[in-house]
């Protein structure tokens, strides 16, 4: 009963959150936009062939995965050591 309230109001605070977000309207790529990602895949596809670029995607997603949460680490100790009476 209380974690359902607590799950209520942490969904309710979330919510309150995204409220404005969900308020604009629904936007789309422009056809420029479009046009430059289709070129590009076509580019990366001829390029497939003497580099593994799927690979190298997900190694690069990998690494910047592995620096955004060494950062939330140093933010989170960063804030920790920022609040007195803790140290």
């Amino acid at each position: 009963m209380i974690t359902t309230a607590i799950l209520y109001l942490l969904y309710g605070v979330v919510k309150a959150i995204i409220s404005p977000i969900t308020l604009l309207p629904d936007v789309s790529l422009s056809s420029n936009v479009s046009n430059a990602i289709a070129s590009a895949s076509n580019y990366l596809e001829a390029v497939d062939f003497i580099l593994p670029v799927a690979t190298i995607i997900a190694v690069f997603a990998i690494i910047l995965v592995v620096e955004g949460a060494i950062l939330a680490y140093k933010m989170i100790n960063w804030l920790i050591r920022k609040i007195p009476g803790i140290n």
